[in-house]
């Protein structure tokens, strides 16, 4: 993305002839879809590890640089590769890219579900470490195993449902005027497109 792209897109917050094209529900969740797809060697890799290698601080490293993929890319290009991709950029108030500390609020659903999920599983690597399987599919049952013979309360709950954090977020697209998922409320963001083709 060129130093001219982003004067193109401040110029064009700023100017009140030219109103901002805030992005909805479907282009954003395109852009999500796709950020998904990029990620899917990292998703191999910590399969690989869990099935095959498990290997806790292995995990923990990859986990972190999975929970900065978001606020990382979006503080430092404006946008996920998802969102470059579909041409949507994440602003602040005055139209200009924002920093690390606002990309970490916006990047909170994903953030609370991350370090739950890991925590829970962080519990399994001594489980793992007896147990003896050969494969995906043994690896599969004796996590199931790890479940059923684990108490882990609440946080057990809380590690099944936490995914639908971001999808409840971003419900508050629809009732926002500038399509605002309470994400972008909390971090005082909006998510604009650099072409004006998503109404």
């Amino acid at each position: 993305m060129s130093n001219h792209d982003d004067l193109t897109l401040d110029n064009s917050l700023a100017n009140d002839t030219l109103a901002p094209v805030y992005v909805g529900f479907l282009p954003r969740f395109g852009a999500a879809a796709l950020d998904f797809i990029i990620n899917l060697p990292l998703i191999a890799v910590v399969t690989y590890v869990m099935v095959y290698n498990p290997n806790l601080y292995l995990y923990l490293g990859i986990m972190l640089l999975a929970a900065l993929y978001k606020p990382g890319f979006e503080a430092w290009l404006g946008a996920t590769p998802g969102k470059l991709i579909l041409k949507q950029r994440v602003v602040n108030a005055a139209g200009e890219r924002i920093g690390f500390g606002k990309a970490l609020v916006r990047a909170l659903p994903w953030l609370i579900g991350s370090a739950v999920s890991v925590y829970v599983t962080s519990f399994a690597f001594d489980y793992l470490a007896g147990a003896d399987y050969d494969g995906f599919m043994e690896y599969g049952l004796v996590m199931q195993e790890y479940a059923e013979e684990s108490d882990l309360g609440i946080l057990g709950t809380l590690n099944q449902w936490l995914w639908l954090l971001p999808l409840v977020s971003a419900f508050g697209i629809f009732f926002s005027a500038r399509k605002q998922a309470a994400h972008d409320v909390l971090a005082e963001t909006f998510v604009v497109s650099t072409k004006d083709v998503f109404h």
